[in-house]
């Protein structure tokens, strides 16, 4: 895919969201926690206080999590971009990841990549970062694969806040029936 004007590139190989696995989110929290205390010992209270709230909300998305991963098994998934490293690891889904944009329908190669590539998995979901086009929705519903969203949020939010956002995403990846 192309963004900015460095033209066609890929980010795999890369695995960048981490915040993903909200067990390693909380570690990330407990760690930034130290410096900014060390940065503002005055507000050490207020800021313990704080992060002891976002630890809990951060241990109970990574045990939904873990209770969505039991409830999903080892049905395999697909993904539109290789985004989910993370949490296909931390939970142990089994998440096959295309380099597929939501707001581009995919050529006549790539469709056929993907049949190809079902007849040796046959995976009925997908993963996606945002809503796919019409078209797109269109294709897979003729594969019969079913669709979710779960936005990885690697950049601003549009509204609410990060911990709205992941339950969001929890609550569509609960209606990931095998």
């Amino acid at each position: 895919h192309q963004h900015g004007p460095d033209g066609e590139h890929s980010h795999e190989g890369y695995a960048n969201t981490t915040w993903l696995d909200f067990e390693l989110a909380g570690m990330h929290a407990d760690a930034i926690l130290e410096v900014l205390i060390k940065q503002w010992p005055d507000h050490e209270e207020t800021m313990k206080k704080n992060h002891s709230i976002l630890r809990n909300e951060f241990n109970k998305l990574h045990q939904e999590m873990l209770d969505i991963a039991k409830q999903i098994g080892n049905t395999p998934l697909l993904a539109s971009h290789p985004v989910y490293q993370y949490p296909t690891k931390a939970y142990g889904l089994k998440i096959h990841s295309l380099h597929w944009e939501p707001d581009t329908t995919p050529d006549e190669t790539e469709w056929r990549d993907l049949d190809f590539f079902l007849t040796s998995i046959p995976a009925q979901w997908m993963i996606w970062e945002d809503t796919p086009t019409e078209a797109t929705q269109v294709m897979l519903k003729q594969r019969k694969i079913k669709w979710v969203v779960f936005r990885p949020q690697g950049g601003l939010i549009e509204s609410g806040d990060f911990l709205s956002s992941m339950q969001t995403n929890l609550k569509a990846l609960r209606s990931i029936k095998p």
